[in-house]
């Protein structure tokens, strides 16, 4: 069995019941991914890639402080004590993996970097593997390639023969590096130490924060700039809020709750909710490809999540 860190806080009242529920979590958390795939190409133009990334944690810090301070000041021998993973967490968690995600949807094709997020499962797992030597069961890799099947269907529009003919960009490297990072960041999220959740978030984007902050002074000394505009300003805030503050929320938590390797199956929903908003926020058509692939993605979830036990 994973070996599992004790409760960082409790939570009481009517959260305390879907805070337990990991399927709820983890279905928030990447409903609201899916929103910064939509949000981050709907800005571009408008606010520079590793300044987004930059942006979003410092103002996700600073709605956090009022509620966190406490509780940080409180679990600050823990907090001194465990310094090491938490810099891992905080880097590799945020200060990486999003500035990398932001970095390769401006220098990549829509489709491939679709294709490379779809592997993130698959790099939970082998991280787990590797790194702690957990079991994945036949059921999990099952679900985990069905739901690849799913994700492969969307991305082609029906035409799996169309994966022979992609070409490989520059970008394509920052979205499989984001991916190996996020696999890195889920596996360790078992060391986290006994913290309050709120005490592990505020350090969590804090240190995001810090990670990014030469990178988007070198960002600025190339000539990018951040056009003010109604657009820019409700996307940095959405960024701020929903991908950052309630996923990592949900997220870590639906971790705790079932494990890394099940948790990461659940990236592939980003797929479908990233679609369905797509067809409805942006008018596009949905297609017979769609409903199929996003049967084969939710079938999927599903055999990876309920065969056995977390490992």
């Amino acid at each position: 069995m994973t070996p599992r860190a004790p409760p960082p806080g409790r939570v009481r009242g009517p959260l305390a019941i879907m805070f337990d529920n990991a399927p709820v979590l983890l279905c928030i958390t990447m409903l609201c991914w899916a929103g910064n795939f939509n949000v981050g190409r709907w800005s571009s133009g408008h606010v520079p890639p590793i300044m987004l990334a930059w942006m979003r944690w410092s103002l996700a810090g600073l709605i956090l402080l009022p509620f966190c301070w406490s509780r940080a000041r409180a679990d600050w021998p823990q907090i001194r004590a465990h310094t090491p993973i938490l810099l891992l967490l905080g880097i590799t968690g945020g200060g990486l993996f999003n500035t990398l995600q932001y970095l390769a949807l401006n220098h990549t094709t829509a489709l491939n970097a679709l294709l490379i997020n779809s592997s993130g499962p698959v790099f939970v797992a082998l991280a787990c593997l590797t790194l702690f030597g957990d079991r994945i069961s036949f059921g999990q890799w099952l679900g985990i390639w069905v739901s690849v099947a799913g994700v492969l269907l969307i991305a082609t529009k029906g035409d799996l023969a169309a994966i022979g003919g992609l070409s490989f960009l520059a970008g394509d490297l920052f979205m499989l590096a984001a991916m190996v990072t996020w696999g890195v960041y889920t596996a360790f999220l078992r060391k986290r130490p006994a913290i309050h959740f709120l005490s592990f978030l505020l350090i969590q984007v804090s240190i995001a924060a810090l990670i990014n902050t030469p990178f988007v002074i070198w960002e600025q000394s190339r000539g990018a700039q951040l056009l003010l505009s109604t657009r820019s300003l409700i996307a940095i805030g959405y960024c701020a809020v929903f991908p950052s503050i309630v996923a990592y929320l949900c997220y870590n938590r639906g971790v705790q709750l079932i494990g890394g390797a099940r948790a990461g199956a659940y990236i592939h929903l980003i797929t479908q909710f990233g679609g369905t908003l797509a067809i409805l926020l942006l008018g596009e058509e949905m297609r017979a490809y769609h409903m199929a692939g996003f049967a084969l993605i939710i079938a999927g979830v599903l055999i990876a999540v309920r065969s056995g036990r977390t490992p």
